[in-house]
């Protein structure tokens, strides 16, 4: 009937209620913002040097679309990596295309904070007796959880809880790297390393390149020197 399909809808409205706080919140704010999950500080930290290694590396070879979605996920632009931010980082490594995408994020949330705040629209009814926009009306209080939907909810945090820890542990060799250049090494080394790493990977994209171009005259019929079972290229970082 219709009384049963509107307290299911009313069901369905009030379902999850713990997640709401969660909902428009970024990767990086989940695990650092107001409300973040709740994981052990070790596991936080871990992956905070996980996001500070990422956001290096993405500088040492200038990848402006992964900074981009570093970005997107929540990692502020004046984040602090040892003795520079991002765009100090950006700037030491000549990393043109990634320091015009921080400087483009620094310059649009200094505008956003710039711009007056909008008046909120009036809430005085029409003389007509016509109905209130929607957005204006106060929503109703949902139901109160069943307890199948409790254990749902519980079932499914220790669910995100296990993913969590297993990606975090998939990225301990990296968080451990980054901490030892930081805090050891110093700024020197880091420098060091990272171009290390954008050299290694250049190699490797012109040992592709060379691999592909030997392949197609191969292929084409050509003479090239060399018989037997063509090797693969090396994979680059």
């Amino acid at each position: 009937s219709a009384k049963v399909r509107e307290a299911r809808g009313d069901e369905r409205e009030g379902e999850m209620p713990g997640r709401r706080k969660y909902l428009g919140q970024t990767a990086y704010g989940l695990a650092f913002g107001e409300r973040p999950v709740n994981v052990p500080e070790e596991k936080r930290e871990g992956l905070r040097h996980a996001f500070a290694a990422e956001a290096l590396r993405v500088l040492g070879a200038d990848e402006a679309e992964r900074l981009s979605q570093l970005l997107k996920a929540g990692l502020p632009p004046d984040t602090k990596v040892g003795p520079h931010t991002l765009r100090g980082w950006a700037t030491e490594m000549k990393a043109q295309r990634c320091l015009q995408i921080i400087d483009g994020v620094q310059k649009g949330e200094a505008q956003s904070e710039a711009m007056p705040a909008q008046p909120a629209p009036s809430r005085v009814p029409s003389e007509k007796g016509e109905a209130m926009p929607a957005q204006l009306v106060p929503p109703s209080s949902p139901p109160p959880p069943s307890p199948s939907l409790l254990a749902a909810q519980l079932e499914e945090s220790e669910s995100l809880l296990a993913d969590l820890s297993s990606i975090l542990d998939e990225i301990v060799h990296e968080a451990e790297l980054c901490d030892d250049l930081l805090a050891g090494a110093g700024h020197a080394a880091l420098v060091q390393h990272v171009r290390g790493l954008r050299e290694h990977r250049s190699a490797a994209d012109a040992e592709t390149q060379e691999y592909r171009r030997l392949r197609q005259e191969a292929d084409q019929g050509e003479a090239v020197p060399g018989e037997g079972v063509w090797p693969e290229p090396e994979e680059g970082l």
